[in-house]
């Protein structure tokens, strides 16, 4: 990130506070530049899970590609299992594993609906569980629509908004 804010400085002017050193070392360690997202206000707000009963196994080999590409080291820390792509892992990696302050749950629908990431009941369930036990609003989601679906407009009908 810090590479990319040092690039739009360099177009758009000095819209970014980093410096060219800071986007050549940020996050090597001792004598590196500091990583500063501990003291800001961290919001992810295109997030996702899979679902329970998911038939969605690819995601699994991604995990292991990126551990293995050195991108994030610690998914080499086990052998990753879909497990890793559900609910629970999800709250663990996003709000006690990093410093993301507030998420969006975020979905992708299919034709087939046993496909979809997470129905919208599914990701008003997850938001309210977090939210439940934060005690806060830390979780957001959108409501998808998918065109063609029982209750969306498809062209040229009316819509039949539940």
């Amino acid at each position: 990130m810090a590479a990319s804010f040092v690039a739009m400085n360099e177009v758009y002017g000095p819209l970014f506070d980093v410096t060219p050193a800071e986007a050549a070392h940020a996050g090597d360690g001792p004598g590196g530049a500091p990583i500063r997202s501990r003291d800001q206000f961290i919001m992810d707000m295109h997030t996702h899970f899979l679902r329970d009963d998911t038939r969605i196994m690819g995601f699994v080999e991604m995990r292991k590609a990126v551990g293995r590409a050195g991108w994030n080291k610690e998914l080499n820390d086990h052998e990753q299992t879909i497990e890793d792509l559900k609910f629970n892992n999800y709250k663990k990696e996003m709000f006690l594993d990093s410093d993301t302050k507030i998420s969006l749950i975020s979905s992708a629908p299919s034709d087939i609906e046993q496909d979809w990431f997470l129905t919208n009941e599914q990701m008003a369930d997850a938001r309210k569980k977090i939210n439940n036990e934060a005690g806060s609003r830390r979780v957001f989601r959108p409501c998808d629509l998918h065109a063609g679906a029982a209750g969306v407009a498809r062209e040229n009908s009316t819509p039949a908004w539940r």
